[in-house]
């Protein structure tokens, strides 16, 4: 039956959905349009010539009544046998639906696990760098070991500036102690 629609266009599908009555939504697709009308022409088909039930010895007429039971039982069947089949391939959707979401779950759940663990590895990587740059060494015998120090300048001679002490004298004194331990770091 669906022969009868394929060749149709989804706007004049959607106008005979319409004008039947049925339902159409927007995101519906043509296959979809094209099984609901199927549906509707099975279901509103009209119903078959019923033979009456034989009276008699007419063979000729049981043997139609026979015929028609038959196949309205072969017709039973076979609407019996798509309702299952369509059941099991909704239920198979929805199975692989479940194990794809379940999937996913697993995957967030081992990428946070590896994000935790690798913030956990860099956190100890600091830790034991940390620990390394304080242990101590033959050479500094338990200190620190010392980066280029600046010159240390001698205090004193600031201590001895008072009020109304020429200031360009103290800062030639002060210039000349800069200078003299500058040049004896060079030297050595």
């Amino acid at each position: 039956m669906a022969g009868k629609y394929d060749h149709m266009m989804m706007a004049n599908l959607k106008e005979l959905m319409k004008e039947r009555g049925l339902p159409v939504r927007k995101e519906q697709k043509r296959e979809s349009l094209i099984k609901i009308l199927c549906d509707n022409d099975y279901a509103t088909r009209s119903p078959p010539h019923v033979l009456p039930e034989p009276t008699g010895d007419t063979e000729e007429l049981s043997s139609e009544w026979d015929i028609w039971k038959f196949q309205l039982q072969l017709e039973a069947e076979e609407q019996e046998h798509k309702f299952k089949h369509e059941l099991e391939l909704k239920r198979m959707e929805l199975e692989a639906q479940h194990q794809h979401e379940e999937l996913e779950a697993q995957c967030q759940h081992e990428k946070e696990q590896h994000e935790h663990n690798t913030r956990e590895a860099q956190l100890q990587s600091k830790h034991e760098l940390a620990a390394l740059r304080m242990k101590p060494n033959a050479e500094t015998a338990g200190t620190q070991p010392t980066l280029a120090a600046p010159p240390r300048l001698n205090t004193p001679v600031f201590s001895r500036y008072k009020d109304g002490d020429d200031p360009e004298v103290f800062l030639s004194n002060f210039k000349n102690q800069v200078c003299h331990g500058s040049c004896q770091r060079k030297s050595s």
